[in-house]
């Protein structure tokens, strides 16, 4: 399912894209497990796709388990934050991709649904182990999973993603 036919899609639009393998129902989820590799929160589509997650968060009432690839997990609790709706997230750092793949391959439950933000080829954000990532994490979880490429272009903010106070 994924390589070609996804670049190809990723190639032809520029809007939030969600890919994934739905195989149960999203009302039974218990968790939305979130990866975050490093420098997804310089995406320019970045707060569109959290507020997404946390819609999914208030939708089914799973808290957020946020997996900062190499990343600062204060600073993704922090953004998170700023995004509206309200839902409950933890955030966690994890040390690279075979320490992820570790996790998801030891933590994750059939009732969880793994969330994995990944830049498009040669946007901010982008590394080579996300072009693979997904076929890992597919193998790896017989649950819900989804692979969310945010929007490539900054567009006015019209449906409040940010919460300004």
């Amino acid at each position: 399912m994924f390589g070609h036919i996804i670049d190809q899609v990723l190639k032809w639009t520029t809007q939030l894209t969600l890919v994934g393998r739905v195989s149960e129902p999203l009302n039974t989820t218990q968790r939305i497990i979130l990866v975050l590799p490093p420098g997804i929160d310089h995406n320019d589509g970045f707060y569109e796709a959290l507020h997404t997650v946390k819609l999914i968060s208030e939708d089914t009432g799973a808290p957020i388990y946020g997996l900062a690839v190499d990343g600062n997990p204060e600073q993704f609790e922090r953004l998170f934050t700023l995004v509206e709706p309200e839902a409950p997230g933890d955030f966690e750092e994890i040390g690279g991709g075979k320490e992820l793949l570790s996790t998801l391959r030891d933590d994750v439950q059939a009732d969880d649904l793994v969330v994995c933000m990944s830049s498009r080829r040669n946007e901010v954000g982008w590394h080579s182990e996300l072009q693979t990532l997904p076929k890992s994490i597919s193998t790896l979880t017989d649950g819900n999973f989804v692979i969310m490429y945010p929007a490539t272009e900054e567009r006015a903010d019209d449906r409040q993603f940010l919460r300004l106070s």
